[in-house]
Formats: C-alpha cells, sequence, structure tokens
C-alpha cells in the first residue's frame, strides 16, 4: 500500500465522525469518551484524539488510526478497510493498488447486468407469460416490473449458460457470479428456473446477485444467489439503491421479503427495504445509518414474527439509534396490505411503538406481573435486554421505567443490571429455566444430529428462551463454528457458553436427542391443538366441521411424532 494513498485516506476523514457512526462520544477536556466497542463496559474508558486523529481504550489497550478503527469494528481486512474508506470518499485508488482480479470482478458483474437484462427479456416473451399473468393478477404496474427489473428464468437447463456464452462470458465467471450449479459429472447447469427473478443491485448499480420466485408451487418457495466474490448478504438490503435518497428525508421501513417490497413500492410506497434470506444484522444497522436514525421495523404477528422481532431489535442495543416496531395481523403480510388496504398500512406505521415500548409490553403481556414468578420473569428477561445497551443515558431511563412498571426499588434493579450488591444478575439468570430448552440448546451446540433436527422441524421459533432462539437461528444460518466465527455476536456466545457449562446429557446421547426433540414438537401440537380448540368453541357449524378434521389430523400426527424423529435421524 503506497503511504500517499493512506496519507489521502487519514486526510480525508475525521476519525471523531467516523467512531461517532458507532460509539456514543461525549467530549471532556482535550478527548472525546465513549463506551469501547471492542470489550464490554460500564464506565466509558474509550478515547478519541481529535487533534492526533487516533483512538484508545485504557481498558482493551486498542488503539489506532481510522483504517485501524473500520479494521476492528467490522472484521474487515487492511485491503477491504481501506477499498470501503476510499469508495465511500471517492478517492481514487492507482492502477497498481487495485486488487489484483479486478478483471475478474468485473466480468461477475458484467455476467450479473448480462443475466438481468436477459430474463427481463423473456418475462416478455413468450416462454414468460405465465410468469407476467402470475405478476399482473398480482396487480403490480408495467412501471413498476420496469423500475425493479423484474425477470423470468425459463424453465430450461442451460438457457442462461447458452446466452451468458454468446455474450462472452465464460463458464467459470457465470458459477463465480452464482448464476450456474457445477455438475458432479463436470459441467454446469442454471441455478434459476421457471422462476420469477428479483435482482439485487448494490448501491453502486452493480448487480450483485438475484432472488427467484417459484412458480409451480415447489420448495423453495424463494430461492436466492450464494454468495459470491461481489455479494454478502448480510451486507445488502434489497431495495436500498433505489430508496435511499427518499429515504435520508423520510426515514426507512424494514420488511421481509421481496414481494412485500415490490408491491409497497407499486402501491406508491417506495421507502422500503428487506433483508435478503438472512436476519437483520449489525451490518444492516450500520448500513442503514448511513442514511437515516428514523427506522421502523415491520414484522409478522406470529410467533416466528415475534422472535424474529427480538432478534432484529437486538441488533440496536449497542448503538445510538432507537427503531420503532409494528406487528401485522396474524395471517397478514405487507404485500397483502399494500393490494388491499394502503389506509390500514398507513394506519400500523402510525401506531409503531419504540423498540423498548415494545420490549416492555411483550414481556409484560406475557408473564402476569401481579405474581411472584411473573414478576421474576419479567426482571430476567428485561435486565438482560437493558444490560446489553451501551449508553449510559438510557440505561439509566430504563432502569427507572423497569423499576415504576414493577413496583420494584431502583437500587435493587440497578444491582441486578450492574452485577452488585447481594443479588447478582448472573443468579436472576437462572430464575423459570426451562430444563428441556437448556438441553435442546446444549444438544445443538454439541450435535449435528440435533442441528439436523432442528432445520428439519423448523423449531428454532419454538424456544421461548430468546437467548437460546437467537443461538439457533444463528447455527442454522452459518453453521456450528461459533468460537472461530469473527461475526458470531458476543450475546450467541455467552449464551452457548452457559449452555455448554449445564449438566447433561448422559448416557445414550442419540436417545436424549430423541426424547428432547420429541418433546419440543409435542409442545408445538399442544400449542396448535389448544388453539383449535379454541376456535372451534366460537365457530360455526359449517367451519366446525373443517376444524374437527384438522384437529383430527394434528392429532394422529402428534402420535407419530416418535416415527417422525426416527425417520430424520436416519437409522443407525
Amino acid at each position: 500500500m503506497q503511504h500517499d494513498l493512506k496519507d489521502r485516506i487519514l486526510s480525508h476523514y475525521d476519525i471523531v465522525d467516523v467512531v461517532s457512526e458507532h460509539v456514543t462520544l461525549k467530549k471532556r477536556g482535550g478527548k472525546h469518551w465513549g463506551l469501547c466497542p471492542f470489550h464490554k463496559e460500564n464506565a466509558p474508558s474509550f478515547t478519541v484524539d481529535q487533534a492526533k486523529q487516533m483512538f484508545y481504550c485504557f481498558g482493551c489497550k486498542e488503539n489506532g488510526n481510522v483504517i485501524d478503527f473500520i479494521i476492528k469494528t467490522k472484521g474487515l481486512s487492511y485491503r477491504e478497510a481501506v477499498d470501503e474508506l476510499c469508495d465511500k470518499a471517492g478517492i481514487e485508488r492507482p492502477e497498481k493498488e487495485i486488487k489484483h482480479n479486478r478483471s475478474e470482478i468485473k466480468a461477475i458483474y458484467d455476467a450479473g447486468r448480462i443475466a438481468m437484462d436477459f430474463f427481463v427479456s423473456m418475462l416478455r416473451s413468450p416462454r414468460g407469460s405465465i410468469a407476467f399473468d402470475y405478476l399482473k393478477a398480482r396487480g403490480l404496474k408495467d412501471e413498476t416490473i420496469n423500475a425493479f427489473s423484474i425477470g423470468y428464468a425459463p424453465d430450461e437447463w442451460d438457457a442462461l449458460i447458452v446466452h451468458l456464452k454468446k455474450n462472452g462470458i465464460p463458464e467459470q465467471i457465470a458459477f463465480k457470479a452464482g448464476l450456474t450449479v457445477e455438475r458432479k459429472s463436470g459441467g454446469y447447469y442454471d441455478r434459476f428456473r421457471n422462476r420469477i427473478m428479483f435482482p439485487i443491485i448494490d448501491r453502486g448499480g452493480e448487480v450483485v446477485a438475484f432472488g427467484g420466485r417459484v412458480l409451480d408451487g415447489s420448495e423453495p418457495k424463494y430461492l436466492n444467489s450464494p454468495e459470491t466474490p461481489v455479494f454478502e448478504k448480510k451486507k445488502v438490503l434489497y431495495n436500498l439503491n433505489n430508496a435511499r435518497n427518499l429515504i435520508k428525508n423520510h426515514g426507512v421501513v424494514v420488511v421481509e421479503g421481496y414481494m412485500d417490497v415490490v408491491s409497497l413500492a407499486n402501491a406508491g410506497f417506495s421507502r422500503v427495504v428487506a433483508a435478503l434470506g438472512t436476519s437483520f444484522g449489525e451490518d444492516h444497522v450500520r448500513l442503514l445509518k448511513r442514511f437515516t436514525d428514523s427506522i421502523t421495523l415491520v414484522f409478522d404477528g406470529d410467533a416466528a414474527g415475534r422472535n424474529a422481532t427480538h432478534r432484529a431489535l437486538e441488533q440496536f442495543f449497542s448503538s445510538d439509534i432507537i427503531p420503532r416496531v409494528a406487528i401485522l395481523p396474524e395471517g397478514m403480510d405487507p404485500d397483502d396490505l399494500a393490494r388491499k388496504n394502503m389506509a390500514g398500512w398507513n394506519a400500523i406505521l402510525e401506531q409503531a411503538v419504540t423498540m423498548w415500548d415494545f420490549i416492555f409490553d411483550e414481556s409484560f403481556k406475557k408473564h402476569d406481573a401481579s405474581k411472584m414468578d411473573g414478576k421474576k420473569a419479567i426482571l430476567n428477561e428485561l435486565t438482560q435486554s437493558i444490560i446489553k445497551v451501551k449508553d449510559i443515558a438510557l440505561r439509566d431511563m430504563l432502569e427507572e421505567r423497569l423499576s415504576e412498571r414493577t413496583g420494584i426499588k431502583r437500587d435493587t434493579i440497578s444491582r441486578l443490571i450492574r452485577g452488585k450488591g447481594d443479588v447478582k444478575i448472573n443468579e436472576t439468570v437462572i430464575i423459570n429455566r426451562d430444563p428441556l430448552e437448556d438441553m435442546f440448546g446444549k444438544l445443538i451446540l454439541l450435535d449435528m444430529d440435533a442441528v439436523k433436527i432442528l432445520s428439519v422441524f423448523n423449531l428454532a421459533g419454538e424456544f421461548k428462551d430468546e437467548d437460546i432462539s437467537t443461538l439457533a437461528g444463528w447455527i442454522l444460518e452459518h453453521g456450528n463454528c461459533i468460537d472461530n466465527h469473527a461475526d458470531c455476536p458476543e450475546n450467541v456466545r455467552i449464551t452457548a457458553q452457559k449452555l455448554l457449562g449445564l449438566d447433561g446429557p448422559e448416557g445414550d446421547r442419540r436417545k436424549a436427542l430423541s426424547d428432547v426433540a420429541g418433546r419440543m414438537l409435542a409442545r408445538r401440537y399442544d400449542r396448535e391443538l389448544k388453539e383449535l380448540q379454541d376456535l372451534i368453541a366460537v365457530s360455526e357449524k359449517e367451519l366446525q366441521f373443517k376444524l374437527l378434521t384438522r384437529r383430527k389430523m394434528l392429532v394422529e400426527e402428534r402420535k407419530n411424532i416418535p416415527q417422525y424423529i426416527t425417520e430424520a435421524l436416519g437409522k443407525k
């Protein structure tokens, strides 16, 4: 790296501005102080010296300049940090400083653009008539279809490959771009077939990936590009390229799917983005923070949606942004509202509450604060959230609110959160723990068969313990590589350590897994059966017959749980 490039970067940026995107700083004396982003602390020991353009932490001893800060906070290599800072500042890199694979990256971008144009042309061709009719039946206007460059991948094994070859794109580049899949016998075939195609375009206007929606009811319903040299799903948000200027002035709404975004834009609501087949994460928060601090998260109202909401909100605990939360009525999604009831959509956004109002209200709804056990459960949940907040003033206000709503002395709550006094926070954590969930959580960490069961039966959303639910979701997405995965969130590591410190399982681990997984699955069936029984009691006779048929089927399925578990594990 030539010194003149490094000097240009350091002279362009004010380290206080860069650090302030990640840390709340307050000026005291000749330095700016804040809570260190590299280790946990309650009192600020992290300093930024504006005159020297350096940072230093008196606690963990981390130090450096603006480039070092970006490397450490984002987990980037030196080259990646320099590239990011240059791109953001518009600093040109000398030719010899540009990555050696620049020609390959350009070829991948070219492949993405050619693929997008091909899919768009196919949508308007006879081969794409079913897909086009489907989009029109969903109420999409031509201008919306064009604005999002929505296309169609033909139901053929090599239609795209042939087209790319004609346009000078080698098979290896198409494969590296995630557009094809390698055959075991040699050669390649199209990854996307008989799907409506949504191109993923980065902030630079490059086509970096695709999402494909199936047309024939097969699975998976949505198929996304794999990660490639130009695409990391945790660093991209769908539609940010189109909406960023609008977002700067009016804030952003985050939804869950491509069609949610497209349908809302079709109805005239364009300041909306979606995560790409992954949970909303810290990188997404940092990305949006560049454009706005007004963020509203919209999630489904079912149990899975609420769990997803809590996981998303955790990403804001260390940020100075407090998002708003809107929960949809069960059975409805933004796509439905955009097509049928935009007034209802606007009303839901108007009723959105702040993150902490939502977190408090959810806990108090779930537990009876008039009873001792309920109050303990509320304390356990909310102190575990508050303890992750880095902003001292905000934490102080949250402690006060928890004291007012529970009637427990503020000093007691402060001791719980800070781990001081006679009652330690670690003691509170074990209140109302569920041994079943603890054991299943531990097995997920120890046994890949447990991860298989978790995936096959979609049990990640069944955990009542939000920490274990978050851990389970993370393992499903990234694999069981908590200790050696640089992007693993600290709260996931802590949960894993706690679970691994618990006793058991003893004896035959496979038998223990079958028992625990069966009980978790039975719990889901029991809940569904109870909800169904409640619905039967208030339904008309015609609907009752259908519900009773459904209930009979669920009862039979519940009896077969051991068989389902055995089949999923496979015989040994």
